[in-house]
């Protein structure tokens, strides 16, 4: 619980150290947006182990959750895995983000949720 407060901590100052004046509109919503370019961009492959560790839970609501943020985070550029993996020399991170979003599949008898999370 307190690396994912620690993590949300960090991305907030991160947000918050490139985000404009406050005398600028804010384009977009509370939602990540595409990325457009490299100002206003947070990489996340440095905070992938809190959504690892959820994966991990083998409660269904977790998983889920973690698998749709995951997705998210993938879809909109944030996470790329192009960093290499500080557990396995030699792999690149997106090595071990695919091993853990396939390692949630038990089995016939896994979630429906979270089967539907790993297909996204």
């Amino acid at each position: 619980m307190r690396l994912m407060e620690s993590v949300i901590e960090e991305i907030k100052a991160e947000t918050e150290k490139q985000s404009p004046p406050h005398g600028e509109a804010k384009a977009g919503s509370s939602t990540l947006p595409p990325v457009k370019s490299k100002t206003n961009f947070i990489e996340a492959d440095k905070y992938f182990l809190p959504f690892e560790l959820a994966c991990q839970s083998k409660c269904p609501r977790i998983v889920s959750t973690s698998l749709d943020c995951l997705q998210k985070l993938i879809a909109y550029g944030h996470l790329t895995g192009n960093a290499p993996d500080s557990t396995t020399p030699g792999k690149k991170l997106i090595d071990r983000i695919i091993e853990t979003i396939c390692g949630c599949f038990q089995g016939p008898q896994t979630d429906e949720g979270v089967q539907l999370q790993i297909i996204k």
